[in-house]
């Protein structure tokens, strides 16, 4: 094709795209929204979904491109482009198998670059599907127009993400420009990254076999589980006893019972601070004042109006019950600075002390306390 004619091209296919820039732009609201509600309906949790249209200066530089002959708007197939990043490699591949279960996948001109290169190949890869709409979904009004578009949907981990994107700034794509003396670092860089995102895997499994050995000592030995986020959440989320305890203040102020495993961190890091080491220590604890734990909660949040408390709130409790007993006000002052507590009043430990005193006189008074 001789300039001339490649000039004309392009203006005619640019004319195109300038009239169909509008359902271009639906066709991106629409794909984006289905590849979330397909990936929320699968185990995996994405990292990000986001999605975007090619703008007029990035489409005219692709036409441009040296090499590449268009004829007509049809040819250029990542017009929209949506990106989906999970936090492990693993969960890449379980996306690609929903995406090509969902989606009319043009096996020729999308890229496994994972497949696509030697072991040796420069940079780290990701997938990459040029897809278009089943036929059983464009029957539905809200697809229908969109017959015959297609979109390029990626699939990378933050890792490969990360990679890109530097890689993109620096500039350098190919081992083949790439100066030499900057090949070897280079490469050791992305085989770094590599391995970064498989050992990532491993702790990601790791983490879910001790959940389950968690699961299991809770009924056979305690001693031998150690207080962290991890089986504090299992513990709130799993003793009857405890989520019985739980909902009891819940019931104090009409509040929902919420999972939060930030909230178990704080919990599990409470208990570390006053020397709870083992699942067992906090069950003997939990002994001691089960029976009380709920006039304590009546009595702290008696004057505010609390509609959502988490899981492991009386275990927050019982830390502050430990402490009043012991009836150290510095201690508990430094207790409340680790963790943020006691703003609206001047001596958290003074504070609480006292409204523990009032507690034990209830206790007391009804012939309760243990």
């Amino acid at each position: 094709m001789n300039e001339d004619n490649k000039e004309k091209r392009i203006k005619s296919i640019l004319s195109d795209y300038e009239a169909q820039k509008k359902k271009f732009d639906r066709f991106e609201e629409c794909l984006v929204q289905l590849v979330r509600r397909i990936v929320e309906s699968s185990n995996v949790i994405p990292h990000d979904i986001t999605s975007r249209r090619k703008g007029r200066e990035s489409f005219l530089k692709k036409l441009k491109k040296p090499g590449k002959v268009y004829t007509e708007l049809s040819d250029i197939t990542d017009i929209v482009g949506v990106r989906i990043t999970t936090y492990f490699e693993s969960d890449v591949d379980e996306i690609k198998n929903l995406i090509e279960k969902e989606f009319e996948v043009d096996e020729e001109r999308s890229i496994d670059k994972k497949r696509l290169y030697d072991p040796d190949r420069f940079g780290y890869m990701s997938l990459h599907y040029i897809i278009g709409l089943k036929k059983d979904r464009l029957q539905h009004v809200e697809y229908s127009s969109f017959d015959g578009m297609k979109a390029e949907i990626q699939i990378r981990s933050i890792l490969q993400h990360t990679w890109a994107e530097i890689e993109h700034d620096l500039g350098y794509k190919s081992k083949y420009v790439i100066p030499i003396y900057l090949k070897r670092r280079f490469s050791q860089l992305s085989s770094l990254l590599e391995l970064a995102d498989r050992e990532f895997l491993q702790i990601k499994k790791g983490i879910e076999k001790y959940e389950e050995d968690v699961l299991a000592l809770l009924t056979e030995d305690k001693s031998k589980i150690n207080v962290d986020k991890n089986s504090i959440s299992i513990i709130t989320e799993h003793d009857e006893n405890i989520i019985s305890i739980d909902k009891r203040i819940c019931a104090l102020t009409n509040a929902n019972l919420a999972i939060n495993h930030d909230y178990s961190e704080t919990v599990a890091n409470m208990l570390l601070w006053l020397g709870i080491n083992r699942v067992s220590e906090l069950y003997m604890h939990i002994d001691v004042y089960k029976n009380n734990i709920t006039l304590f909660a009546e009595n702290w949040i008696s004057q505010k109006n609390y509609k959502e408390f988490n899981y492991g709130i009386s275990l927050m409790y019982i830390c502050y019950m430990i402490l009043a007993e012991q009836g150290d006000e510095d201690k508990i002052n430094e207790f409340a600075k680790c963790f943020s507590l006691g703003k609206h009043v001047g001596n958290f430990g003074e504070y609480l002390i006292e409204h523990y005193s009032v507690v034990c006189s209830r206790i007391e008074s009804d012939e309760v306390f243990r």
